[in-house]
């Protein structure tokens, strides 16, 4: 009774924070206060209400400026997309929240990463550059669309204690040393090799370090529905089995949800970890445990293709300094799609703004769209190379080469094209700066911004929320951004750009051109393009840079009918 006298007394202060006024420490601090205090006290409603106010947490700021912004424009069509911020979703709690995933289609995976309450943050003084440590945070899966058996839940993960260092300190170390450029050239080499062997050990243990046997709740839902289905049966009956020879056996569909991932992914872990994942999921049951365990073995030995099954997209919502870390290239998840999203609340923006784009899944985008390009617009990068490439392999494409476009000239591109490219230092945010994007009516589809912390956000230390250009064109509406999470060598940035786009789009004999490890078969699929472009870049760090931001997008040669 306690804790939920303190729980209600936090939510009557977040009631009396005036709406516009949302400022995000005092905010969020509370939010996350209200998410552990539910989880405290147990049970599945007060889980759902922790996952409420997690989601709460996240995005804050750029909720409101969305939101201006969004009211400014004030177009008829923009006005249903405003229900992002609206009492039909945002402030009807729980309830809001799971018709805001209802309404996402279900082969989404939302994967929400949050650190864990911590009371003295908000009145110990953070200086810039010094990031907070990771010492627990929520994993929370939402899975999108209508289904009985799928429904969010949290489970919290612990950086072990035995490490000196956590992933959030290492990657602000590796971003901070990838970008020295002064000095004597055996310097600088020295100092980013370094930095890369830093970088990519720490990546290569990462899910395991972060996740334990819990890794397997980061991967998306299998593309193969049968091979899921026979999966889900075969569970089913041990579960069945064992309740009907004991009454007062009872599966919650929590439970039995977790149960299903655990096998699903059981070709990615070991035995101690599969038995490890069920001594937590049905604790005190050691007859279920060992009937589980048996059925999971046999499955995972039967189903050889379970190693290598695609998966669909997952969108990750990461908490600010979690944002630093290269999720995206840790093995397992390395070979399968992922995007970032600020928050739950943009997910179900961008599809409000896209949804009738949006088939199956995918944002499509017709392949005989033209690009708009900017590169080299500081005529101070050898651009030679992906300049011949771009006008060899896209004749039809047009845009600004060596000379510095105007601002009306970018605002125009990507008002009018649905592929936008820059190829340059940064986000182009000298040339037009990145306020002016969200004032952009019409922004289209796919952004590729190719420069050093294009996709970055920035510390401004103490509490304060973290920024990023790459930001403003999420919350302006695009379908997706790709980006650099920090600096990158121009040889690699180059071959990824020409990688992504050579497999992504369609060929013919005589335009098609060999990049270093060219693929063999064409991708439509953006993220799964990007995944692939990351394995071209000869420095780990190069390739562990490149993400998404946004939803998940395709090329298509006709759209998909209705």
């Amino acid at each position: 009774m306690e804790l939920e006298k303190i729980l209600n007394e936090v939510k009557e202060d977040l009631k009396l924070m005036p709406s516009g006024v949302i400022n995000g420490a005092s905010y969020i601090a509370r939010r996350k206060h209200c998410g552990k205090l539910c989880l405290t006290i147990g049970g599945s409603e007060k889980e759902l209400e922790a996952i409420y106010h997690l989601t709460e947490a996240h995005g804050v700021g750029l909720r409101q400026l969305g939101l201006q912004e969004r009211l400014r424009i004030s177009k008829k069509e923009d006005i249903d997309c405003l229900s992002f911020m609206s009492q039909d979703f945002a402030a009807a709690g729980p309830e809001g929240l799971l018709r805001r995933l209802e309404e996402l289609p279900s082969v989404w995976t939302l994967i929400q990463l949050t650190r864990g309450f911590e009371p003295l943050e908000n009145v110990v003084p953070r200086t810039e550059g010094n990031p907070p440590k990771l010492k627990n945070f929520h994993l929370t899966r939402m899975p999108c669309g209508t289904c009985e058996t799928e429904r969010p839940f949290t489970v919290d993960c612990f950086w072990p204690e035995n490490f000196d260092r956590d992933p959030i300190d290492i990657y602000w170390e590796v971003k901070n040393n990838w970008k020295i450029d002064k000095g004597p050239a055996g310097y600088i080499n020295k100092v980013r090799k370094k930095a890369t062997e830093l970088g990519e050990n720490y990546c290569r243990d990462l899910s395991m370090s972060s996740f334990n046997v819990w890794r397997v709740l980061m991967l998306g839902k299998l593309i193969d529905a049968d091979l899921e289905a026979e999966i889900r049966t075969r569970l089913n009956y041990i579960l069945g089995k064992v309740a009907s020879n004991r009454n007062e056996t009872k599966i919650s569909s929590r439970q039995r949800y977790l149960i299903y991932l655990l096998a699903e992914g059981s070709a990615l872990i070991s035995e101690e970890e599969i038995d490890l994942g069920l001594n937590q999921i049905v604790a005190n049951d050691e007859v279920l445990q060992d009937e589980l365990f048996n059925e999971i073995l046999a499955i995972k030995t039967c189903y050889t293709q379970l190693p290598s099954a695609k998966r669909h997209a997952v969108i990750l919502i990461l908490d600010d300094h979690l944002d630093l870390i290269p999720w995206e290239s840790a093995p397992p998840f390395d070979v399968h799609p992922y995007c970032r999203m600020p928050s739950v609340h943009f997910v179900h923006l961008g599809y409000r703004i896209h949804r009738n784009d949006i088939k199956n899944g995918y944002l499509e985008i017709l392949e005989r769209e033209t690009c708009f390009y900017v590169l080299n617009p500081g005529n101070d990068l050898p651009s030679e190379r992906i300049r011949n490439f771009l006008k060899t392999r896209f004749p039809s494409w047009v845009g600004v080469i060596n000379e510095p476009p105007t601002p009306n000239q970018i605002i125009e591109a990507l008002a009018s094209y649905k592929l936008f490219m820059y190829c340059g230092h940064g986000t182009g945010s000298q040339y037009l700066q990145s306020q002016s994007i969200m004032k952009i009516d019409n922004l289209q589809s796919i952004q590729f911004l190719i420069g050093c912390s294009s996709g970055a956000l920035v510390d401004h230390g103490g509490d304060i929320e973290m920024t990023g250009d790459v930001l403003q064109y999420i919350a302006a509406g695009s379908g997706c951004a790709v980006a650099m999470l920090w600096s990158v060598t121009n040889t690699d940035a180059d071959e990824m750009t020409m990688e992504m786009v050579n497999c992504l789009l369609p060929s013919s004999p005589s335009n098609k051109l060999n990049t270093r490890n060219a693929c063999t078969a064409r991708e439509p699929e953006l993220l799964r393009a990007v995944a692939h472009a990351r394995k071209c870049a000869k420095v780990f760090t190069n390739g562990a840079a490149l993400i998404a931001r946004g939803l998940p997008a395709k090329i298509v040669s006709e759209k998909t009918a209705l």
